[in-house]
């Protein structure tokens, strides 16, 4: 039996009362629902063969019980339900275990639905890229300005120490992932689109149905605020704009660097590179709408430092600065290369690139060629697989392509850096997967 994927919010499920069960508890998105729902006083269990020690060390500081092997007598007899990440299917032991068993088994977005959809002020932010970032500073705003919001990010926050906080249930700040059907779970009061560029097309099949997606999200919200420099997000603003029968409807709210100029005049961001004023933007626009006043607003988004593994500066030895994102799209790795040119003029910046998955690898193989060419440097590790088989011969052709060096065992890559790069080289770590291991490796032998 397959287990349910709701295709609107209303068939989105309650959780019912008693313990849960996180497969997959170490994953960004679990993690901060498992830790948010232990610090409202549920029994949270879960299991991760991948976890890592801080975040496995954090979830049991709130109380989590967490096992790094997946079996089905993790499944405990009082289970209420089961919450499963999107990478594992009804094959996982524990999954197959409450199939067995009758028991609910929700998808992660189902059970982030029900942190945002019951709260009478939710936020939502959504798009292909920059939602970690954009709604990691909509929460430093908001507690900057003295609010206590509940939030849950794809990344860590310094701060908040990690990934989510237990606040207010009725102000929850939340990214929102299109991938595996997430987006038609969620109907949050204030929806923000940064960018809509096709991507997880293993899930969606099509741009098409990738872009109705966005559609369907869009309509269920209140208040809509989209990027109006990115064609993707320009154009579900338009359609909600017309849908609503009025040119000039203000619950669409479009923003970019052209509108926003003079409000940021004045605003010294400490993150690099054009897409983060824009990801700032969209948090200054929230706030506007939170009635926030504007000196706070100024002043939250100046105290932001970044989020983990969004350009985030690990170190520098010997005048070799070493840099960790998360960038895993071509749009992604552009911006990331052109804010390493605006934190690092005039140095050599040295690509180190690590695909994830084949078939993104595969559907945007011109578009990362293009997009890595922005380096002085490049060098390739193997594809990440996640849950994908392997595709022979692929990661060749892309290192063809973008004329990059190919140096398939990730675990060589330290060293080989370490006898390649000069006094002055910028080494900037790229990928979705585990290539950050690499980063740190390269900073311990520098």
């Amino acid at each position: 039996m397959p287990i349910a994927r709701p295709t609107s919010p209303a068939e989105v499920r309650p959780l019912p009362d008693g313990p849960v069960h996180f497969v997959g508890i170490g994953g960004a998105g679990q993690s901060a629902i498992a830790f948010v729902l232990a610090q409202r006083g549920r029994v949270v269990r879960g299991s991760d063969s991948g976890i890592s020690a801080t975040a496995k060390a954090r979830l049991e500081s709130v109380g989590c019980e967490v096992s790094t092997q997946h079996a089905a007598e993790n499944v405990k007899p009082d289970t209420a339900a089961v919450i499963a990440t999107d990478a594992v299917n009804e094959q996982n032991p524990e999954i197959a275990e409450a199939l067995s068993r009758n028991l609910p088994v929700f998808r992660r977005p189902e059970a982030l639905a029900s942190l945002v959809n019951s709260a009478k002020t939710s936020i939502c932010v959504a798009g292909t890229h920059g939602k970690t970032t954009t709604t990691a500073m909509i929460a430093s705003i908001l507690i900057h300005a003295g609010l206590n919001p509940t939030v849950l990010i794809g990344g860590d926050l310094p701060l908040i120490n990690g990934n989510s906080q237990n606040g207010d249930p009725d102000l929850v700040i939340a990214e929102a992932c299109e991938a595996y059907g997430g987006l038609d779970c969620l109907s949050p009061t204030i929806a923000v689109i940064t960018n809509c560029e096709p991507d997880h097309l293993d899930f969606h099949g099509t741009e098409e149905n990738f872009y109705a997606a966005f559609e369907r999200f869009v309509n269920t919200t209140e208040m809509l605020i989209a990027c109006s420099e990115d064609e993707g997000s320009y154009k579900l603003g338009e359609k909600r704009k017309f849908s609503t029968g009025d040119r000039f409807d203000q619950r669409v709210r479009l923003y970019g660097n052209d509108k926003s100029a003079s409000v940021f005049s004045a605003i010294k961001l400490q993150v690099p590179g054009n897409h983060n004023a824009l990801n700032a933007a969209a948090a200054f626009c929230v706030s506007d709408l939170l009635s926030i006043p504007k000196h706070l607003i100024s002043s939250g988004l100046e105290s932001f430092t970044g989020t983990g593994r969004r350009f985030e500066r690990l170190g520098e030895v010997k005048d070799i600065a070493v840099v960790d994102d998360y960038a895993h799209h071509p749009t992604e790795i552009k911006a990331t290369l052109q804010a390493a040119r605006q934190a690092f003029p005039e140095r050599w910046i040295v690509a180190i690139y690590q695909p994830h998955l084949p078939s993104r690898t595969r559907d945007f193989l011109e578009n990362f060629a293009e997009a890595l060419s922005g380096a002085d440097a490049i060098y390739l590790t193997d594809i990440y697989l996640a849950r994908e088989p392997e595709q022979p011969g692929l990661i060749e052709t892309l290192a063809e392509k973008s004329g990059a060096t190919l140096v398939k065992d990730r675990h060589t890559l330290p060293e080989h850096l370490h006898r390649e790069l000069k006094p002055g080289d910028v080494a900037l770590f790229m990928g979705a997967g585990n290539i950050r291991e690499q980063a740190e490796e390269f900073l311990k032998i520098l």
